[in-house]
C-alpha cells in the first residue's frame, strides 16, 4: 500500500546523488593522479617506507601505523554492540565506510584483499580532502586525521574524550596530532 504512495519523482534527489557519487568514485584515478602530481612523486619503497613529503603516500603510512601498525589483517570489535563488526584491516575502516568505495563479500575477503583495502583508502582520503576547504601543511593533516577518526575535518581541535560503549578512547585532537606528528606535513 505504501509503494503505491511513493511517486518516481520521489526518487529523483536520491538518484542524482547516486549518479554524483558514481561519477566522483570513476574520476577517482584522475583526481589521486592530479594530487600526487602536484605534491610529488608516488613512493615506490618497499616494505620500509621514508615519508617523502607527498600528501597522500605521508597520511596513508601514518594513518596506517596509527590505526593498525601497519597490519592488513587487523581486525577490532573492541567496544562494537555487534560480535564480529568492527574496524578492519590496515586503516581500520567501519564496514558501512568500506562499502562506499568498494565492493567486497564479509570481512575476510575485505582483510586478505590489500588493494581494496588501499583503493577504499584512496577514496575516503580524497573525499576527506575535499572538505578541508584548501588547508594546507600540518593544518590540512590534522583535518584529515580528524575525518578519519571522527568523520568530520574541522573537530580537529576537539580535546573533549572520546567514548564508544562506556570506553574512552583519545580526543579528536590527540588523536589528529599524533597522525600528523607521523607526517613530513611541515614540507607539503
Amino acid at each position: 500500500m505504501f509503494i503505491g504512495l511513493v511517486s518516481a519523482n520521489t526518487f529523483s534527489p536520491l538518484h542524482n546523488i547516486l549518479r554524483v557519487w558514481n561519477s566522483f568514485l570513476n574520476n577517482l584515478d584522475s583526481v589521486a593522479d592530479g594530487i600526487y602530481e602536484s605534491h610529488g612523486k608516488q613512493s615506490s619503497s618497499g616494505s620500509t617506507y621514508q615519508f617523502d613529503g607527498n600528501i597522500i603516500n605521508d597520511l596513508r603510512e601514518a594513518i596506517a601505523s596509527q590505526e593498525s601498525g601497519n597490519s592488513y589483517t587487523a581486525f577490532n570489535d573492541d567496544g562494537h554492540p555487534t560480535p564480529g563488526i568492527g574496524a578492519m584491516g590496515r586503516y581500520q575502516f567501519i564496514p558501512s565506510t568500506a562499502s562506499m568505495f568498494v565492493n567486497y563479500q564479509g570481512r575476510d575477503e575485505f582483510l586478505n584483499n590489500p588493494a581494496k583495502q588501499d583503493k577504499a583508502f584512496d577514496g575516503y582520503i580524497n573525499y576527506l580532502i575535499g572538505l578541508t576547504d584548501g588547508l594546507q601543511g600540518c593544518e590540512l593533516a590534522r583535518a584529515i586525521a580528524s575525518g578519519w577518526y571522527s568523520g568530520d575535518p574541522s573537530l580537529r581541535n576537539s580535546t573533549r574524550p572520546q567514548w564508544n560503549n562506556g570506553r574512552q578512547y583519545p580526543s579528536i585532537k590527540a588523536y589528529s596530532d599524533s597522525v600528523a606528528g607521523k607526517t613530513s606535513c611541515e614540507r607539503w
